[in-house]
């Protein structure tokens, strides 16, 4: 019975503290780097820095998450094909992110030189 418990423990845990350190890496980041950011970016005239960092904030613990799962993805030993599966899947679903966001960047930075315009 110990003998299983230390192998699932050793099959598992490196993932999974993988996992965990992204997502809490994704936290520190927001928390701390990307609000000092914000912070300075918000005392500029420019309104697109504002509109750019606006877009990125909601997915960064998401990105980091995907990178970490990504890295996880190639030690769990579930089957060959499936962690290849997997790893796949975190990389689609961050490329599909990152491309969300820049739509966002861009749709916000058309209005806004739109609005400068007066259109």
């Amino acid at each position: 019975m110990i003998d299983q418990i230390l192998e699932l423990y050793t099959i598992w845990a490196p993932p999974v503290i993988t996992i965990a350190v992204g997502v809490f890496a994704g936290w520190i980041f927001k928390r701390f780097i990307h609000s000092r950011i914000k912070k300075i970016t918000s005392k500029t005239s420019w309104k697109g820095d504002d509109i750019i960092f606006g877009a990125i904030e909601k997915y960064i613990i998401y990105w980091f998450f995907l990178v970490a799962f990504y890295m996880a993805a190639g030690s769990i030993e579930i089957g060959a094909p499936y962690n290849l599966y997997a790893a796949k899947l975190a990389m689609t679903l961050l490329m599909l992110s990152v491309t969300m966001t820049a739509s966002t960047m861009a749709i916000d930075l058309l209005n806004q030189w739109s609005e400068s315009k007066g259109s």
